[in-house]
């Protein structure tokens, strides 16, 4: 949807330009030309629609490359690109604080972004299954915590850079980890 895209390019333009905290509904309604109805019809607020343009943008397909490595690597390039943004991780310790504040948004966002990433890694990891690269019994779970975790990490606490290269660095250890448990 064309509104979709302006509202959630406009996001992240006013991330970048102003931070989390001065961010808001009515300025990214104004900067994406659409009415705050049209924003708070996607969204119900400034979280959601922050944890959707700066960290969840569309919906990433599950890969499907050949090898639970290369399948790792392409989701931790899209997960890097996501958290290697300048304005991602003042945006990200501002999530934090309102989920922390909030069980209610903290659920809603879990629902809403957090099992889609669930079920992406439930994916990759079944058709590494099929291939016979893991037990079938992989967490998928560990797997996206123990991906997700180390490039959260460097964005928020560490000050490292998030790089397409120490995604595929953190794919190919966790690839071998969990090729190596289920044998």
């Amino acid at each position: 949807m064309e509104a979709d895209a302006a509202i959630l390019q406009a996001a992240r333009e006013l991330l970048g330009e102003s931070g989390y905290e001065a961010l808001t509904m009515a300025g990214v309604a104004a900067r994406a030309g659409v009415a705050k109805s049209t924003l708070y019809r996607r969204w119900h607020g400034k979280a959601e629609v922050v944890f959707a343009a700066a960290l969840h943008p569309p919906e990433l397909e599950p890969p499907d490359l050949g090898s639970l490595a290369a399948d790792l690597a392409a989701v931790a390039a899209h997960i890097a690109g996501d958290l290697g943004q300048p304005a991602v991780a003042g945006a990200l310790l501002g999530l934090m604080g309102e989920m922390a504040a909030s069980p209610r948004l903290a659920g809603d966002l879990r629902g809403r972004f957090v099992a889609a990433e669930r079920r992406l890694f439930a994916t990759v990891l079944g058709r590494a299954a099929e291939r016979g690269e893991v037990a079938p019994a992989t967490d998928p779970d560990l797997a996206l915590e123990v991906l997700l975790g180390r490039l959260l990490v460097r964005a928020c606490f560490t000050g490292l850079p998030v790089t397409a290269a120490e995604g595929a660095r953190t794919a190919a250890v966790l690839a071998r980890g969990l090729t190596e448990e289920g044998r």
